[in-house]
């Protein structure tokens, strides 16, 4: 029943990203109970109450951009766009284009940057993103940024890393009922 389950989940996640996530069908394939733990994860990388839905989605796709230029990208970037965050926004912030981005996101875009980045973190950003959101939101963003880094990581590590592709900015078809 589990291992049903766990493919029914897996397939609809691939329909509503248009990404394979062969990867998670092999970590299925290895343990059930691997692939229900990595299901588990998947409420804390979508986690969003308090933060604005546009903060976040920014901070994910500027530490994804970090991680990945292909698929993870790709599903940060349509997740997004699915959530009604403006295309000129995702586009910005997929582009890494702090310039285009309103002065709260692109702090929220280059706090996340240099939170992905390896080295210090801008303990001076951190401390005015703090002070003007408090630190709920921050704490929202936190988890968005470090939680990103779980898939393509996995992918990597798994032999599934594929080459940069070209982000769309186009919702497939299932994301935007999502």
């Amino acid at each position: 029943m589990i291992k049903w389950l766990i493919r029914r989940e897996i397939s609809k996640f691939e329909r509503q990203t248009g990404q394979s996530a062969q990867w998670l069908h092999e970590i299925a394939i290895v343990s059930n109970w691997a692939a229900l733990k990595v299901a588990l994860f998947l409420p804390l990388s979508r986690h969003n109450d308090l933060a604005p839905a546009e903060f976040v989605h920014v901070a994910r796709i500027a530490a994804t951009r970090q991680e990945d230029c292909g698929p993870c990208l790709q599903i940060a970037v349509d997740f997004a766009l699915a959530a009604g965050i403006a295309r000129d926004i995702v586009a910005a912030a997929a582009a890494g284009d702090l310039q285009s981005l309103p002065a709260p996101l692109a702090d929220i875009c280059c706090y996340s940057d240099a939170v992905s980045a390896p080295g210090q973190v801008e303990t001076q950003l951190y401390e005015k993103l703090c002070q003007q959101y408090g630190s709920a939101v921050m704490t929202e963003i936190a988890l968005a940024v470090a939680s990103v880094r779980f898939f393509p990581m996995v992918k990597r590590a798994l032999g599934h890393a594929q080459s940069c592709q070209q982000v769309q900015l186009v919702l497939p078809g299932k994301m935007a009922h999502a």
